[in-house]
């Protein structure tokens, strides 16, 4: 059995370019355009690395926020992109058999799925996955917060030694901290922690909805890594993460992430709806600030 620890980076749409309002056959959060993976062994070493470049197909002029974070131009795209059902192709050859996938966090392996709906492809091989995020909690502060990866890399004296928002650079810095964790323990116990983590989910998700936002300030900044930046993606300007529509959104995709799959349609029609009135309004962007 390998571990194969998984990042990708996805593109989306700008809110009201043709692209966002094409109807696909299957709803996604993001076109994936690349993966990264890197090989842990069932006794914990990192080995072999693998890469890959995303030609998408629906969502093809690339995102301007999604471009400044990760470094990508459509131009290499271009050069280097193969089609999805290729890059899968090449993907499922490399991992092999007998495969546990781990990430840093919830989003990317529910990517990979849409996006293999979305293409027809077979998705049973991805079901065996763990949130390395929640193992590495449970084996640190015990708590439950979306830690980012640079905080847990300080935490374990992990020097980064590859680019931040690289697909491969980010599954590279998480085998190096799935390597220092009781992988076997952490997935035996992981039930229980994922329970607790949905719990205090919940709980925060509920607090936050009925109450003024700042009764989140001391929970929001290790929380809301991942929505931020999905807001990011679209101009919104993380700086006003106190604004109660910014924290709405945050906590919207806390509840999306964390709760039953029943309620995942409604909380996600609910999140975008958010992100896309924030992304044209005034005030809420850099655009809005500079002309509002």
């Amino acid at each position: 059995m390998n571990y194969i620890v998984l990042d990708m980076e996805w593109n989306q749409p700008w809110p009201g370019s043709p692209s966002s309002r094409k109807v696909l056959p299957v709803a996604i959060r993001g076109e994936i355009i690349q993966i990264g993976a890197v090989r842990v062994t069932e006794e914990q070493f990192v080995t072999d690395e693998f890469q890959i470049m995303v030609k998408p197909k629906y969502y093809r002029h690339l995102n301007r926020r999604v471009s400044k974070l990760t470094g990508i131009k459509e131009s290499r795209l271009r050069d280097e992109g193969v089609t999805f059902p290729e890059a899968m192709e090449a993907f499922r050859s490399w991992c092999g058999e007998d495969i546990v996938f781990l990430t840093w966090g919830f989003d990317d392996i529910g990517i990979l799925r849409e996006n293999l709906r979305l293409f027809n492809l077979d998705e049973s091989w991805t079901g065996k996955w763990y949130n390395a995020q929640m193992i590495f909690n449970a084996q640190t502060d015990g708590s439950n917060s979306q830690k980012a990866l640079k905080t847990a890399m300080e935490i374990f004296g992990i020097e980064a030694t590859r680019p931040a928002h690289d697909a491969l650079g980010d599954a590279y810095h998480t085998a190096l901290i799935c390597a220092k964790l009781d992988l076997a323990r952490g997935i035996d116990e992981y039930g229980q922690a994922l329970k607790q983590g949905q719990k205090e989910y919940r709980e925060l998700s509920s607090a936050g909805l009925r109450t003024n936002p700042l009764v989140l300030d001391d929970i929001l900044p290790e929380n809301n890594d991942y929505p931020v930046l999905d807001l990011g993606v679209v101009g919104v300007n993380s700086d006003l993460i106190h604004d109660k529509m910014i924290q709405r959104a945050v906590i919207t995709y806390c509840r999306m992430m964390f709760h039953s799959p029943a309620d995942f349609e409604n909380l996600r029609w609910a999140y975008e709806s958010l992100k896309g009135s924030m992304a044209i309004s005034t005030g809420y962007t850099e655009w809005g600030a500079l002309n509002g």
